[in-house]
């Protein structure tokens, strides 16, 4: 049985995994993410961690917070993506200037010893 779309995708305003991966073609980065979470996750599709941080990073070079977030925490995790501590910090560390105190303490844990 296929999994339902999840909220995120529904707030992105896209209905569809065509949908969402359209709009994220038409740089809209809150489409992008939210084709990446059913990516990640598996939802309407088989789970592709790669692709879905692939779609991450196009939404976070479009300065959108969520992309880079959801790319730091894969590239931290070397899930769909081989693991990179140091790029995921500097991720974390760019989200935190935007405001997210949980990056913010990502970015400082990995920046202080190298491990999560």
């Amino acid at each position: 049985m296929e999994k339902p779309l999840e909220v995120a995708a529904i707030i992105a305003g896209c209905n569809t995994l065509d949908d969402c991966n359209r709009q994220c073609t038409e740089k809209t980065p809150s489409a992008c993410v939210s084709a990446g979470r059913l990516y990640e996750f598996g939802h309407s599709v088989p789970a592709d961690p790669s692709r879905a941080f692939q779609l991450y990073e196009q939404a976070c070079a479009w300065k959108y917070a969520g992309g880079c977030y959801n790319a730091a925490v894969l590239l931290e995790a070397g899930k769909g993506v081989e693991k990179d501590l140091s790029r995921a910090q500097q991720l974390y560390a760019q989200v935190c200037q935007l405001g997210s105190k949980t990056s913010c303490g990502r970015a400082s844990t990995l920046g202080s010893d190298g491990k999560p």
